[in-house]
């Protein structure tokens, strides 16, 4: 069990937002496997009900099992992973992990607040830490979006990837021309070959992560994050489709990777 002084020193996020969706609606997103797959993980199994449990996994290096301890629909849901930090040797203590779904209506809507808590504080937790803090937003942002626009349909994910020999800073300027990009606002993606991708801005965090939506392919969600890599970077984007045929997903994928691959010799 972890001791009182270390859940106190614990490390806690605490994030709030609103869907344009019913409480159930959303409860359904967070507690069915088919919907936790199409804005989530790659893939999930749930057993519900308290003493259930959810499982979660994006490839076999990032997969996990947790218990479920509070399961009170469509208001509450928590599981809980005992574990140290991934890739931590074995002298590094194991604690409680909770996570925590408040749901609540609020005027046909649902405010929806995500607490993650137990994180330890040593330094080996400091990687995941960070990492969990800047992904969490992502997820809630992609699932704002799934619910009122795609519950229940099955998610087709394309992952982009290309190394760039710019720095970060100067990649982020060639793809969006500026810093200045506002939460659901348009935004502007430009790419080599006069190839632009529009849409709205559902989360940013400027020089390094935007996750928007693209009209022209049925209202789809992408992120696009730029790591610094010294004096290159690496554009990673993943794309969430949805009742888009394969064949156009594909030549789409074509097109970005070129895009993308040319923005160095873009003016």
């Amino acid at each position: 069990m972890t001791d009182q002084s270390t859940a106190q020193q614990s490390r806690t996020i605490d994030l709030e937002i609103e869907i344009d969706a019913s409480i159930e609606d959303v409860w359904k997103a967070l507690t069915e496997a088919d919907q936790l797959k199409s804005w989530f993980p790659y893939d999930a199994r749930v057993t519900p009900g308290k003493g259930g449990s959810i499982w979660l996994s994006w490839g076999p290096e990032c997969e996990g099992e947790a218990p479920i301890t509070i399961w009170d629909p469509p208001k509450h849901l928590q599981f809980t992973e005992h574990r140290g930090p991934f890739g931590a040797e074995d002298s590094i203590a194991s604690v409680d992990i909770t996570t925590d779904y408040h749901l609540k209506s609020a005027g046909g809507k649902t405010v929806l607040r995500l607490v993650q808590a137990g994180l330890g504080p040593e330094k080996e937790w400091d990687g995941e830490y960070n990492a969990t803090a800047e992904d969490w937003p992502m997820f809630l942002a992609i699932l704002s979006h799934y619910v009122p626009n795609h519950a229940g349909v099955v998610r087709r994910v394309t992952n982009i990837a290309a190394t760039i020999d710019l720095p970060a800073s100067e990649t982020w300027l060639r793809l969006f021309g500026s810093e200045k990009l506002i939460l659901d606002s348009p935004y502007e993606l430009n790419l080599a070959d006069s190839l632009t991708v529009h849409g709205i801005t559902r989360l940013i965090k400027p020089g390094r992560r935007l996750v928007g939506t693209i009209p022209d392919l049925n209202d789809a969600v992408f992120v696009l994050t730029v790591h610094d890599k010294a004096d290159k970077s690496k554009i990673a984007i993943e794309l969430s489709t949805y009742d888009v045929p394969a064949k156009v997903l594909a030549e789409r994928e074509k097109v970005w990777l070129r895009g993308i691959e040319g923005i160095c010799d873009a003016s």
